[in-house]
């Protein structure tokens, strides 16, 4: 049933921004940007599990850009929870970002996180979502954003953003 709703959502999310992207396609404030983008983030893991601390850390973002607004993005994080358990997260997006130099952002995607220390190691995946805000330069960007990683867990990132 989770899965269902969740490609419902991604559907109508995919299908309404493509027919607002190629509505009118040369009004756009800003050109066509680079297609890549790649970035370092800081991102610190909300977690409210009782005995589990919060975590930060140094993260990846790799992106495609499909349309001006559009992108495909993947997200890697590595969470130090505790003395040696690692906390790991490797998420797909489908991100939004609206035109103009300062913007609003949202995104859906898939996400895997996998629990792990020297013995043992458990995983999960399911759906994720988040939204932020963001300021775009030349060939550089600046993020904020809120994710649900899961049901007990969030992520808040401060992401830095090259456009190749």
């Amino acid at each position: 049933m989770k899965t269902l709703v969740f490609l419902k959502l991604l559907i109508t999310v995919i299908f309404f921004n493509a027919a607002y992207a190629y509505e009118s396609p040369y009004e756009y404030s800003y050109e066509t940007p680079n297609k890549f983008y790649m970035g370092v983030r800081s991102s610190s893991l909300l977690v409210d599990i009782s005995g589990v601390p919060d975590a930060n850390t140094i993260g990846l973002v790799f992106g495609y850009t499909s349309t001006p607004t559009t992108a495909i993005e993947v997200d890697v994080n590595v969470y130090d929870v505790l003395l040696n358990i690692d906390w790991t997260t490797v998420a797909s997006y489908y991100a939004y970002r609206s035109e103009g130099d300062q913007y609003i952002k949202y995104k859906i995607g898939y996400l895997t996180e996998t629990l792990s220390d020297n013995i043992i190691s458990a995983s999960d995946s399911g759906f994720s979502y988040g939204i932020g805000a963001g300021l775009r330069f030349d060939n550089l960007n600046i993020e904020y954003e809120f994710v649900t990683v899961e049901q007990d867990a969030n992520s808040s990132n401060i992401n830095l953003i090259y456009n190749f």
